[in-house]
């Protein structure tokens, strides 16, 4: 029986849940990250039979949870061979068929399943879902409830059974910046919530960089500014442990982040009496001063990129030439205003030298 789902496909209380995945052993985005959060040992095993070219496209990796209660097995469903791939059609159809041959021998009575290859797969829901219907039809006496793409949950509702992450310094340093812009941005009335975006968490971590503390994140022009890959590893490893609201990346700039109080306090018990630490720290909320907000801190990050990316200071018509360049969309927000305003607290912050008058 094909009954069509809505809500957490990973709440569901059914025998067994699909788990769409790549033959490469990344589980980095989506509802595959959901599942590698929720269910560390499944993730585990996956990845060691990756390394062995165990999983294929129409074959499928089950793994069993030794659970009493559902869910018992989770279905390993390969919809790509890499995950920077997109599906097709044909690999969903032998896969479907593969799945169908393994709830048929595992006796399996219920199951939950997702828009197999949609999102990042980029196949289209109106023929995956018929696919679906056709080659499961002869299941009358198993539970089908198909989850179209409707979405991630919200990131609190999403499950997180992952070991907690040691605190390191660079963790503990990281945590404490964020922690120091959110209260100055409260402070100064920025900002009405104890929260930050994840725009705000790289131009944060992008600061914490430029006061001085010794990590070496590989920033690089992005739509919003600076970027670096490895900030955003870093939040994802933390979630449901040290932060939240990062959820599986799906929200991508919309997502909000929250800080744990208990990982907050163990940060500063690390670094707390770390005098280098306290300086950068300090160092940190002079250059931000004023630009905690999602717009003046992708601003005051985007001028100073420009500008540490010459050799020579250059003129403040160079900068906003070169910010306008940089999308059409912040040649729209940022002016020549704004642009002089981020560059001269730069100056006074003694971060970057004074611009040529041009």
């Amino acid at each position: 029986m094909i009954e069509e789902a809505h809500g957490n496909l990973l709440a569901a209380d059914v025998e067994a849940l699909v788990n769409t995945v790549n033959t490469v052993g990344v589980m980095g985005k989506g509802i595959a990250l959901q599942f590698k959060r929720a269910f560390p040992d499944n993730y585990s095993e996956y990845e060691r039979a990756c390394k062995r070219d165990e999983v294929e496209l129409g074959k499928m990796f089950v793994h069993e949870t030794g659970a009493m209660n559902n869910p018992k097995f989770i279905v390993n469903f390969p919809t790509k061979k890499h995950w920077k791939s997109s599906s097709k059609l044909r690999d969903v159809a032998s896969g479907l068929t593969a799945l169908r041959d393994v709830i048929r021998e595992l006796n399996i009575r219920s199951i939950a399943i997702p828009p197999l290859g949609c999102g990042n797969g980029g196949l289209d829901w109106r023929e995956v879902y018929p696919l679906i219907r056709e080659i499961l039809k002869d299941l009358q006496d198993v539970r089908i409830l198909i989850y179209p793409p409707e979405g991630a949950p919200a990131a609190a509702d999403m499950p997180v059974r992952t070991k907690r992450p040691q605190m390191t310094r660079t963790r503990a340093a990281l945590l404490l910046a964020f922690e120091r812009y959110i209260q100055r941005s409260v402070s100064t009335g920025l900002s009405d919530t104890r929260e930050m975006s994840i725009v705000e968490a790289q131009k944060a971590a992008y600061f914490l960089q430029v006061a001085g503390w010794g990590i070496k994140f590989d920033f690089v022009p992005s739509h919003f500014g600076p970027f670096a890959q490895t900030v955003n590893q870093f939040i994802s490893h933390s979630e449901g442990h040290f932060i939240y609201g990062f959820g599986d990346g799906s929200s991508g700039s919309k997502a909000t982040l929250t800080l744990d109080e208990r990982a907050v306090a163990e940060a500063h018990e690390l670094l707390g009496d770390d005098e280098k630490f306290r300086d950068v720290l300090n160092r940190f909320s002079q250059i931000v001063d004023g630009f905690e907000f999602p717009y003046g801190v992708e601003l005051l990050s985007t001028v100073h990129f420009v500008v540490e990316g010459r050799a020579t200071p250059p003129t403040i018509e160079e900068v906003v030439a070169e910010i306008q360049s940089w999308s059409t969309r912040k040649g729209r927000i940022f002016k020549h205003e704004q642009a002089s305003l981020a560059y001269e607290h730069l100056v006074s912050a003694k971060v970057v030298e004074p611009v040529s008058a041009g």
